[in-house]
């Protein structure tokens, strides 16, 4: 028994000592409770803790939080004996706070009988080793990034072959990771580089490294592909490991060829240039083109030998001596003036020069571009003369003659004397170049040139405007206005008898004659603008009266067209206020239902009420303004449709719209009707398009196709005024129509003229054989409609049935015909 005590102490000396003494954390800790027992210093310094802080913790309160859970479980299977060791990691919170990362052991205690009486723990810190292992895998990650995503190609080749590469280098030779890998890169390399390719081996065994080196490796296609490669040595395990950066030089290889291509283009263009170049510094010509020593008579080595100054005339050669000057110190000069050459033989000559200061590295160079100024001159008077006279009859243009009728206001305003504008039109010239082509309409204007020219007094001015537009400036006519406009008729009506007459054109007699405009100049508060104007006012009323006539201009002229641009100005205004409004007529049936309506616009102006269309709508289309205009119809007619829609009584109904032949045909106008059909969400079929014969007289496949477009969405289409034209039949059968509309001028005297009753039945039975429906406009009396029952028409719209109003008194018409 003694020899058993001696030696159980004996067991727990050595164990307090190796405890004590241990260089790594060691604790005992009670089974069940976790409870810390006992610490050695190291691990009271690992903790943080001192003895008797320690000794009240368990390890469930040293544990991080998300690992307690499986530590706990951990430490039951100890305590119970299920296990007798473990090895973990487990990450334990210090007494500041900050997590350690540590690698534990921990053995278990026991009795002779098996029981559990305590657990032995040892620590080591491994938190420093854990964050220098996280940093090694981020800088590797980062490394295997940066090989993957470098544009350049990376390569380890080892003993000639390659082993590791990235994308960017199998993207270069065209092969796959595992047709590269263990290819030897002489594969790749054509046999003219043997001997390069010997000497970079040779500076790589001697520097361990080599490059920059620019060589070819054969793609898997065939093709070469030039780059330029630097690589290092690097220890292999005795085998010959070389990493290589890889860089496809195939841009820099085409800019060179470019570079090369373009300094042989500019050269060639400066030898070949018409114009004289040279390149000289400080005064010094250092290179010129061929044409620079034609223009000046030398040899390019007497050019070089010789000093720019001599080349310029002696009057000229201070002035150009302080040019050079200046641009030597780098003070501003003229880059463009005009001197004096002089050519080895002694001659001088205007010289033009344009130069161009380019700063190099070895100093300034002037380039100089040279002109004989002499052809220059000419050339200039040759392009003064095509400025300022028609080049066809070779009278004065346009240009000229305003510049001549300024003149002849200020002489007018000195002397008292009257003048006139006349502008002559020819009539009909279009019918000529059309039907004899453009030479003819070329050559009768010149014989109208000639006439005209004949007839004009000394000192008054015939000029060509433009076309067939000629203007006359009389000048120096009677004092008084109304005896100089008496002058003036009687030269208007000389020279409208000198051009009415017979042409020989093309071996075709042709014969014309001419609308005069005219207006009177006094010289005082006019302007050419204003007179030019005046007398286009006064053309416009000759035409408009027939032609073959002359008309001068007055007050009455100018209140209309001034009347005319303010309703322009107030329609753009209405289009930028909504001041527009849509009303609506019935459109029934024999039995009086309304089936419809019609949208007809007005224009609610603020100052003057509800406007009719037939006021504006002429000057809408003549402005192009009806495309705005146009485009609001066809929103709020699909507005209105929608707001139909949801009531019972008026969902059914369709409402036609008139659409303007301009508005039909823009590009954009299908999209444009089915994007408001879309947006409104309204059935297509309900919304019908008003259409004219008008419009189908141009581009009649263009027109078709739109109407295919829209027709197949269901969009309805009415034929208007049907009959007022010339050609509709032969369109019938092309167009994608649902129904034709009787003009009213048919309905009017129905009743009384057997005529208009045939006409109509007409339309009614070429109708039905189209599938078409029938509508007639323009119904205002019971003997209309009793007529046109009898010719077959059910459909009707007119002042019986109710005038065009508000959406809200659509429906009492059907009130009141059915009550």
């Amino acid at each position: 028994a003694q020899e058993t005590k001696r030696k159980l102490l004996d067991s727990e000396e050595r164990f307090r000592v190796a405890f004590e003494h241990s260089p790594f954390a060691m604790v005992v800790v009670e089974p069940g409770s976790g409870r810390i027992v006992e610490a050695n210093e190291v691990a009271l310094e690992l903790s943080g803790y001192d003895a008797g802080e320690l000794a009240r913790k368990t390890l469930g309160e040293l544990t991080v939080p998300e690992e307690l859970s499986e530590a706990m479980q951990r430490f039951a299977d100890l305590s119970c004996g299920r296990v007798d060791q473990l090895r973990s990691e487990q990450r334990f919170v210090h007494k500041d706070g900050h997590i350690l990362i540590t690698r534990f052991a921990v053995s278990t205690l026991k009795s002779a009988a098996g029981e559990v009486l305590r657990l032995i723990a040892c620590f080591s810190d491994v938190t420093e080793r854990r964050r220098i292992e996280a940093a090694l895998e981020e800088s590797e990650r980062k490394l295997r990034n940066l090989f993957e995503v470098s544009p350049l190609g990376i390569v380890l080749t080892v003993d000639g072959r390659f082993q590791e590469f990235n994308r960017a280098f199998e993207a270069m030779t065209g092969f796959s990771a595992a047709e590269l890998r263990g290819m030897s890169q002489s594969e790749l390399t054509p046999s003219k580089y043997e001997q390069e390719e010997q000497r970079q081996f040779d500076l790589l065994v001697r520097t361990g490294r080599f490059g920059p080196y620019e060589k070819e490796y054969r793609r898997k296609d065939g093709s070469l592909i030039p780059l330029r490669l630097n690589g290092v040595l690097t220890d292999g395990d005795g085998r010959r490991a070389v990493w290589s950066i890889v860089e496809d030089i195939s841009a820099d290889r085409r800019a060179q060829d470019r570079l090369r291509e373009s300094d042989m283009r500019l050269r060639t263009l400066i030898e070949q240039s018409p114009i004289a170049i040279s390149f000289s510094r400080d005064g010094t010509t250092l290179e010129v083109n061929a044409q620079y020593l034609k223009m000046f008579g030398y040899t390019a080595d007497e050019v070089r030998q010789t000093p720019l100054l001599q080349r310029v005339a002696p009057s000229r050669r201070a002035e150009m001596q302080r040019l050079i000057e200046r641009r030597r110190r780098g003070l501003p000069a003229p880059t463009s003036y005009e001197t004096v050459g002089l050519r080895k033989d002694g001659s001088e000559f205007p010289l033009f020069a344009s130069t161009k200061r380019i700063e190099l590295a070895d100093g300034p160079l002037t380039m100089s571009f040279l002109m004989d100024f002499t052809e220059r001159k000419e050339a200039e008077e040759r392009i003064r003369h095509l400025a300022l006279f028609d080049q066809l009859t070779r009278l004065p243009n346009r240009e000229l003659f305003q510049d001549r009728l300024g003149q002849a206001l200020s002489i007018s305003a000195r002397s008292g004397q009257c003048g006139a504008l006349l502008l002559l039109n020819l009539d009909n010239f279009k019918s000529v170049n059309d039907t004899l082509g453009h030479a003819a309409g070329d050559a009768l204007l010149q014989q109208v040139s000639a006439r005209l020219a004949a007839e004009v007094r000394a000192g008054d001015t015939v000029a060509r405007a433009d076309g067939d537009e000629f203007m006359v400036l009389l000048e120096d006519l009677a004092a008084q206005p109304l005896a100089a406009a008496a002058q003036a008729k009687a030269f208007g009506l000389k020279m409208m008898h000198a051009v009415s007459g017979s042409y020989e054109v093309s071996d075709a007699n042709m014969h014309l004659s001419c609308s005069v405009g005219a207006t009177i100049l006094a010289g005082r508060r006019q302007t050419a603008q204003d007179l030019v104007k005046q007398a286009n006012i006064a053309l416009h009323q000759a035409k408009k009266s027939g032609h073959n006539a002359m008309r001068f201009f007055d007050p009455g002229m100018q209140e209309n067209v001034n009347a005319r641009a303010a309703l322009e100005g107030e329609l753009r205004t209405a289009i930028a206020g909504s001041q527009f409004v849509l009303h609506y007529q019935q459109q029934v049936d024999e039995s009086g239902r309304v089936l419809g309506a019609e949208a007809l616009l007005r224009w609610n102006h603020p100052e003057r009420g509800l406007v009719s269309p037939a006021e504006f709508i002429a000057l809408a289309e003549e402005t192009h303004l009806i495309l705005p205009i146009g485009e609001w119809v066809i929103d709020a007619a699909c507005a209105r449709l929608a707001a139909w829609s949801r009531a019972a009584r008026t969902r059914k109904l369709s409402l036609a719209v008139n659409v303007s032949s301009l508005q039909f045909q823009q590009p954009e106008f299908a999209l444009q009707v089915l994007g408001r059909i879309r947006r409104h969400g309204i059935d297509a079929r309900r919304l019908e398009l008003e259409v004219t014969e008008t419009m189908l007289h141009g581009d009649l496949e263009r027109t078709v196709g739109t109407m295919n477009l829209l027709k197949a969405e269901g969009v309805q289409f009415s034929l208007d005024d049907f009959g007022t034209g010339y050609s509709s039949l032969q369109y019938l059968k092309r167009l994608p129509l649902d129904q034709l509309k009787i003009d009213k001028s048919f309905v009017h005297d129905i009743a009384s003229d057997p005529n208009d009753r045939a006409i109509v039945s007409t339309i009614v039975g070429i109708a039905g054989h189209l599938g078409l429906d029938v509508m007639a406009e323009g119904v205002e009396t019971r003997e209309q409609l009793a007529v046109l029952r009898e010719c077959g028409c059910t459909r009707y719209q007119g002042y019986l049935f109710g005038r065009p109003d508000v959406a809200e008194r659509l429906l009492e018409v059907e009130d009141t015909l059915t009550s």
